[in-house]
């Protein structure tokens, strides 16, 4: 897709430990190379051409989901030495003192498993005996799920579609408490090595990186809350990101590329700009659903 942005999330290397998707500062380098450092914009250019429609096709920027902390040790020295800055996207209820469980399940998988597919068939026996009707939802499991994501395995899509589609997120946490209890795992301690603070937030918005919206708490599936809900969640995040940096978010990426026409009726109210899919496959350009590659394309091809 041309002009599509290239999607990051975590990052391993010093004080940030190898996990499933995580890439290393020179596998970003490697993609910066690959892409060509001409036809990466800055943040503001690229915004500032897609508003004005003068992209040229090989122009594109970069952009980081989920306020890691590992983008900001790994990924953003990088960036810095290369001259470029980026689109940010911040969910926010971690600046209220809550741990967002999508992080601490992510740390918990990678370090209490070997392999991926060890946690999966773990949460799978768990599931089961939380409630034997998961089994039916397992055994039928639609094969086309996720199927055009092409770097995750079959587990992947499973482990996606018990959780996103067939579990309430309170049956999934729950689920997932009664692993961690059973692995003697405590997430707690794990604040400061997950995402990145107010005041690192500040210092990329006086960089010239662009600062979005990502959602309040980051649900996995937020097409199915009801509009009131979706609502609360990105109006909170809103007002967070807009007290952090004195300036109203105008761009946002939708968490898990979860939206509906709610979802884009609240980003009209909230007069966002542009907003980014977490996928390529449509082939609209439409402001509020544009396209981004996820960075295992540019790897992988």
């Amino acid at each position: 897709m041309i002009n599509s942005p290239i999607m990051f999330h975590h990052f391993y290397g010093d004080n940030h430990i190898y996990g499933d998707g995580a890439i290393s500062a020179g596998d970003l380098e490697m993609i910066i190379s690959k892409i060509g450092r001409s036809n990466i914009l800055s943040a503001q250019e690229w915004l500032f051409k897609w508003e004005t429609n003068r992209l040229k096709n090989n122009e594109i920027c970069l952009t980081f989901d989920d306020n890691l902390k590992s983008q900001y040790d790994i990924a953003y020295p990088v960036l810095k030495k290369h001259g470029i800055t980026a689109f940010w996207y911040i969910y926010t209820s971690v600046y209220e003192g809550i741990l967002e469980k999508i992080e601490i399940y992510r740390y918990f998988r990678i370090t209490c498993f070997k392999k991926a597919n060890d946690f999966y068939n773990e949460f799978f026996e768990m599931a089961i005996l939380f409630d034997e009707k998961l089994g039916e939802a397992i055994k039928g499991f639609p094969e086309d799920y996720y199927i055009q994501y092409t770097f995750y395995s079959r587990m992947d899509r499973l482990f996606r579609y018990i959780r996103d589609v067939v579990l309430s997120p309170e049956k999934y946490s729950n689920i997932m408490e009664l692993l961690q209890t059973k692995h003697n795992f405590i997430g707690s301690e794990l604040r400061d090595k997950l995402w990145i603070t107010k005041d690192e937030i500040k210092h990329l918005h006086a960089e010239g990186n662009i600062i979005g919206l990502h959602s309040h708490t980051h649900p996995t599936n937020i097409s199915i809350f009801k509009f009131a809900d979706q609502k609360k969640e990105y109006y909170t995040n809103y007002e967070y990101l807009t007290s952090i940096i004195s300036e109203k978010p105008k761009t946002v990426a939708y968490p898990c590329g979860s939206y509906n026409d709610d979802t884009l009726k609240i980003m009209k109210d909230l007069n966002i700009k542009l907003g980014f899919r977490k996928d390529h496959f449509k082939n609209e350009l439409a402001s509020l659903e544009y396209p981004r590659f996820d960075h295992a394309y540019i790897l992988n091809n």
